[in-house]
C-alpha cells in the first residue's frame, strides 16, 4: 500500500544528502526498507489503478511517458518517481488517494515541471 503519510524534504536538504534522502523516501513511499523492483512493480501498477481515474494525473503521467518517448502510462507513472518529479508527483498522488481530488496549485507545479 503506498504510504500516504510520507512528506517528501530531500527537495529541502544539502546537495550532498538529497541523492541518500531521496532513496530513502522513494522506499517509504512503498514501505520498505530496502530496493525490491517486483514489490514496487505490483505496488506501482496497483497505483496506477486507482489513479488512471483521475484526468489531471493522467495528463501528468502521459506528460512523463513522452519524457522516455513513451506512450507507455505505466512508464509514464514510473517517471513520476524520477528524483525530479518525485517531491511534486508525491503530495498529489496522496492527495488523490485521501480526498478524490488535487489541488490546483500542486498539479500545475507538478505539470510545469514535466
Amino acid at each position: 500500500m503506498y504510504n500516504t503519510l510520507l512528506r517528501c524534504t530531500y527537495n529541502n536538504v544539502s546537495d550532498l544528502d538529497q541523492e541518500d534522502q531521496y532513496r530513502i523516501e522513494y522506499l517509504n513511499a512503498f514501505n520498505l526498507e530496502e530496493f525490491d523492483d517486483k514489490q514496487i512493480n505490483k505496488e506501482v501498477s496497483a497505483l496506477f489503478e486507482r489513479l488512471k481515474t483521475s484526468n489531471d494525473l493522467t495528463k501528468c503521467i502521459t506528460k512523463s511517458a513522452a519524457i522516455f518517448f513513451s506512450e507507455d502510462l505505466h512508464i509514464g507513472l514510473m517517471g513520476l518517481f524520477a528524483f525530479d518529479f518525485f517531491y511534486l508527483a508525491h503530495p498529489c498522488i496522496c492527495e488523490f488517494l485521501e480526498t478524490g481530488t488535487i489541488n490546483e496549485e500542486k498539479i500545475n507545479a507538478l505539470l510545469s515541471a514535466l
